[in-house]
């Protein structure tokens, strides 16, 4: 616009009325414009801000860029572009830890399967393959633009354990009926099927283990047989080598043998057809009628008379 100053005379100074014009242009301030920069997770890389904004100033930036604390930067215009200062601040974000609720075990060909998603909202792949053989390490990596760095978890897997029972020896016809554990010598609960030993016949019978699947356990079923046998004791014995009726035939527990002072003349623990009517020494006893105190098979005790006649 133009301006116009009237002045007056003055005839001490010499000076006449009059007029001076001049023309000033005036120019508006301009305010440097930038594209906001995205938040960045802690240590990205982070490009040098641009000297020049969208409308055409050119400047300066301060501080130096910094890729891991939120700071806000300042534009200086350089001189004579009437523009003023502007500012951005930009984001750095702390990376998160994805966090996972921890696999339990497994036993050995379980099927487990990692999440995708992080209880955090993390999402991401995992690697290597689940593996449901060996005990492994699997490392979570995030999709990109989450500003989330990895994490692991490992999963166990535990190999299967053979339950262990003390093993059941022979037992008699008639003897006492054995309920099965259900806790096995190296801890492992379960259920047997049958129950108890049947012992009211002579038989060879499997019984079957089937580990408890209630609880945490990883263990694979067994089955063991018990053999039931007829346990009859004979009223006596010929032994002189004709092959028949030489020997008490029984298997047992204990057996004990008297004469008929009440002495004992022979003992053998876990008899198998031993005696053939020889002393403790290994000597022939003489004919005559004997005693005996025999524990069966299964715990049961009998006791009787037998008789040794060589001549039959």
């Amino acid at each position: 616009y133009t301006v116009t100053y009237t002045y007056a005379g003055s005839s001490v100074n010499c000076i006449n009325t009059g007029t001076n014009t001049a023309t000033i242009d005036l120019t508006t301030t301009i305010t440097p414009s930038f594209t906001q920069v995205a938040p960045v997770c802690s240590g990205d890389a982070l490009a040098a801000l641009p000297t020049t904004s969208t409308n055409g100033i050119l400047g300066s930036w301060s501080p130096s860029i910094n890729n891991t604390a939120t700071t806000t930067y300042t534009f200086t215009p350089n001189p004579g572009q009437c523009a003023l200062s502007t500012t951005m601040t930009i984001t750095v974000n702390t990376p998160v830890t994805p966090s996972f609720t921890q696999v339990a075990p497994v036993c050995a060909g379980d099927v487990f399967t990692l999440p995708s998603t992080s209880n955090n909202g993390v999402v991401g792949v995992w690697s290597p393959a689940e593996n449901n053989t060996a005990t492994t390490t699997y490392t979570f990596t995030p999709n990109a633009g989450q500003c989330a760095v990895s994490t692991t978890m490992t999963v166990v897997v535990n190999s299967f354990i053979e339950p262990i029972f003390t093993p059941i020896s022979d037992l008699c016809v008639g003897a006492t009926p054995i309920v099965l554990p259900l806790i096995s010598n190296n801890g492992i609960s379960g259920t047997w099927s049958p129950s108890q030993v049947d012992t009211s016949q002579s038989n060879i019978s499997v019984y079957t283990f089937t580990p408890s699947t209630t609880i945490s356990q990883c263990a694979s079923p067994i089955t063991i047989s018990v053999h039931v046998i007829q346990c009859t004791i004979q009223k006596g014995i010929s032994p002189n080598g004709d092959m028949k009726n030489d020997y008490l035939k029984l298997r047992a527990e204990k057996v004990e043998i008297f004469n008929r002072y009440g002495k004992e003349v022979y003992s053998k623990v876990n008899y198998d057809n031993d005696w053939y009517g020889q002393s403790n020494s290994g000597s022939s006893l003489p004919d005559g009628t004997y005693y005996y105190v025999i524990q069966l098979l299964g715990g049961e005790t009998k006791s009787g008379w037998i008789y040794i006649n060589k001549q039959d």
